[in-house]
């Protein structure tokens, strides 16, 4: 871990250590994946001296909410908000070390066609437009999207829209 987080930044690897107490053997012989699906580890010569401390200082300690392993989640980049979960403490809130970290994700965009959106909706028709509805609450995240078309308008969640096109 890169200290240009500050001092909390070491805690990345400490709240992998509660996503994992949480979730063991839901897969099956493993419980997080090796490769940037679970998390980015560059090996002992990327390490820190802070981030070393942090989870020296955590150690045998894991989050708990009710009396059981909290359910701790982390990402790359979240646009600056962070998304609803479904437990009463994953909350939407800002996060105001995005737009500073850095992220080469933190921005994106995708071209779509008029034909690529037709040809993956073939009952859409000729395409006209998107109805987009954004939640003030989440930060302006997308939560529908309903494609506009001469035939069947389809509807979509903002993530289900996001995964589809790229």
């Amino acid at each position: 871990m890169e200290p240009a987080g500050g001092p909390g930044a070491g805690r990345g690897r400490a709240d992998l250590r509660d996503l994992r107490a949480g979730h063991l053997s839901h897969r099956g012989a493993f419980d997080v994946w090796d490769t940037t699906q679970s998390q980015v580890y560059r090996g002992v010569v990327a390490e820190q001296p802070e981030s070393n401390a942090a989870i020296a200082a955590t150690a045998g300690q894991i989050r708990t909410y009710g009396g059981a392993p909290a359910f701790t989640q982390f990402s790359s980049s979240n646009g600056g908000f962070t998304a609803p979960g479904s437990l009463p403490y994953q909350v939407a809130k800002p996060d105001p070390y995005e737009a500073t970290s850095g992220n080469p994700n933190n921005s994106w965009q995708v071209v779509l066609t008029d034909e690529a959106i037709e040809a993956q909706f073939p009952g859409l028709g000729d395409f006209e437009g998107l109805d987009v509805v954004k939640d003030p609450a989440q930060g302006g995240r997308v939560t529908k999207v309903t494609i506009l078309g001469t035939g069947v308008d389809p509807e979509l969640t903002g993530d289900q829209f996001r995964s589809g096109s790229g």
